[in-house]
């Protein structure tokens, strides 16, 4: 494996570190890399603490020929879990960075002025950006590339630089790591922008090239992955508001009256073509074009978020609102999220705004996003999110749809219970990326039967809680995995076009050395155990595990449908009355995970080696 490089902003100085082999063999590179990472340089460590390390990190296989590996991480202490704070990117910046000859970069310490950071095979520089500040991203990305030609760029907008909680990362224009607030992380130290240039060749042998080559054929034509390359990811809108997982007007109903106008089929009026992320297949992001502006996206999560969440079915508006996501640097996921919770709570006279703030009034909308990137009035109030906000008015918690004050992504716990389950218990708070069982959302009977052959079909009950335990835990070491290896979701537990056996298979002929499914699953067990170990070591508890309240009290009345999403669903004609039983899921999990009062036992972290870290 590459070197990592350390650099210290504060006195401008950079060491580069080589791996020690322990950390390779346990976990891999890119998200277990960033774990291990943080694990040892940011334990104990405000948040926006110069000692608290914002950390970048690329799997082995990242810019390889092995399919849709183009996944990078970023880690650090989050400032609003104020434990675990992760996310991930897909496009070219990674296989810029794994060019350069490395496997990752910390940076730790604080610039005294704004500046940014140039990154080469050769060098390490450190620039002043005065002239960058207050620009949007996109402004910034096209100046920087101008200077250094044939580069990559990660920047933040005015959100980060004003350290708003849901300030999110770009990475050349248009990919965001959006969630745990990793932008003001940046932004805390006065860290613009890093541009990274190199031109070093991944090293690949014979049998891993002939296996990717293979795996590459099959990823492009699995089904799930067609229907992504016809639809895109807004093919999920129809389905999920059928079943009552389309949560609407801040989880008040399950489906949404307007979905005709904001789903895969009214969202291709404003589309110009596929974006395809380098070596990668699928092609699932659309190019969408509004009046002179052409963006890459918005996808399943952004739709949803800016547009039944908060009332809104003007997919023209929406659009235009995630293209001011991208130039302002905010996360589009959370911004719907605090302004549904802003809504709800001025329709329930817990909250005075000076402007009408209604369900999709546009104008209400943007002056609340205005407020939230300047830091003031209502929006700004919520610039770190609701959690931040109910802790200091109490009586508006019962409208805070958060988990460890992170906004929920785009699922509907009491009709998904897996879902339900995985954001309440994971570590990087309500962000779907983290866990992602969908194994039984998508009905897929084929990865059920190969995973979890004496549980099927019980395990595919949706809406039953029986076995989502199981599943979870198996989704959340699988997408470890993934995220270690470097390969994008949506090639492995999104759609399960690639399967564990595959993953370990390609790993073996990559590193030459035999490796078994349940032993690389093994590594994906120990990555999550060490992320919880870091969170309560930063003073979460199993209290931290939860859900809002509306999911456990309030039912919901959902159409009960069989079949699957990519091949239709019909009603049956019955209907269920649903809450989520979170306490008696969670009680399961950690017992198949050997987490007494949600915390690894003893035998756990040494069987897993993780006292050797």
């Amino acid at each position: 494996m590459n070197p990592i490089l350390v650099i210290n902003l504060s006195d401008k100085t950079f060491s580069y570190q080589d791996l020690p082999n322990t950390i390779v063999d346990n976990y891999i590179g890119g998200r277990g890399l960033g774990i291990a990472l943080l694990s040892k340089y940011g334990n104990g460590n405000r948040a926006y603490s110069p000692e608290n390390p914002l950390i970048f990190t690329v799997g082995p296989f990242t810019g390889t020929s092995f399919p849709s590996s183009v996944q990078w991480q970023v880690t650090s202490k989050s400032p609003l879990t104020n434990g675990l704070g992760g996310g991930f990117s897909w496009g070219e910046f990674g296989i810029g960075l794994i060019r350069t000859g490395l496997s990752g970069v910390v940076f730790i310490g604080k610039l005294d002025e704004t500046g940014y950071v140039f990154i080469s095979e050769n060098e390490v520089i450190f620039k002043d950006a005065s002239f960058l500040k207050g620009k949007d991203t996109r402004k910034t990305t096209e100046e920087l590339k101008n200077i250094h030609q044939k580069s990559n760029v990660v920047t933040i907008g005015p959100a980060g630089e004003k350290m708003s909680g849901l300030a999110s990362i770009i990475s050349d224009s248009y990919h965001m790591v959006i969630r745990t607030g990793l932008g003001a992380i940046m932004g805390s130290k006065n860290l613009k922008a890093v541009v990274i240039s190199g031109e070093k060749e991944t090293e690949e042998n014979d049998s891993f090239i002939e296996l990717s080559t293979e795996l590459s054929e099959q990823v492009k034509n699995f089904p799930a992955s067609v229907r992504l390359r016809d639809e895109g990811k807004s093919m999920l809108i129809r389905s999920k508001n059928q079943v009552g997982d389309l949560a609407t007007n801040n989880h008040q109903q399950t489906s949404f009256e307007h979905v005709d106008n904001i789903d895969a089929d009214a969202l291709k009026k404003y589309t110009v073509g596929n974006v395809f992320c380098p070596g990668c297949s699928i092609g699932c992001i659309r190019k969408s074009k509004i009046g002179r502006d052409t963006i890459e996206g918005p996808g399943y999560e952004t739709i949803w978020a800016l547009g039944p969440r908060i009332g809104n079915g003007d997919l023209e508006f929406l659009i235009d609102l995630y293209n001011r996501c991208l130039l302002e640097g905010v996360d589009p996921i959370s911004l719907g999220g605090v302004l549904a919770f802003a809504i709800e709570c001025i329709e329930k006279d817990l909250i005075k705004s000076t402007y009408d703030l209604s369900w999709g009034n546009k104008e209400g909308i943007n002056k609340f996003f205005e407020e939230l990137v300047e830091g003031k009035g209502l929006g700004g109030d919520l610039r770190n999110g609701t959690k931040e906000y109910y802790l200091k008015y109490p009586e508006t918690k019962p409208y805070a749809m958060e988990v460890k004050g992170v906004e929920l992504s785009g699922q509907e716990p009491r009709q998904s219970k897996a879902f339900g389950l995985s954001l309440a218990v994971s570590n990087w708070g309500a962000d779907w990326g983290y866990g992602l069982p969908t194994m039984d959302v998508a009905h897929n009977v084929d990865a059920a039967e190969q995973i979890f052959p004496r549980l099927v079909p019980e395990i595919l009950e949706v809406t039953e809680e029986q076995y989502k335990a199981e599943l979870v835990k198996f989704s959340e070491e699988f997408n470890a995995i993934s995220d270690s290896l470097g390969i994008c979701k949506f090639a492995c537990p999104e759609t399960f076009a690639l399967m564990p056996d595959d993953l370990a298979k390609s790993y073996s002929a990559y590193f030459n050395k035999e490796i078994s499914t349940e032993d690389l699953l093994l590594i994906g067990e120990r990555i999550i155990n060490l992320e919880r170990i870091f969170s309560l070591n930063e003073g979460l508890t199993a209290e931290d595990d939860y859900l809002p309240e509306r999911f456990t009290s309030d039912p919901i009345i959902v159409d009960v449908y069989s079949g699957d999403r990519l091949k239709g669903l019909e009603k049956t004609g019955d209907k269920k009355s649903l809450v989520n039983n979170i306490s008696i899921m969670k009680s399961e999990y950690y017992k198949l995970r050997d987490w007494p009062n949600g915390v690894p036992s003893k035998e756990k972290m040494c069987q897993l080696k993780i006292n050797d870290m």
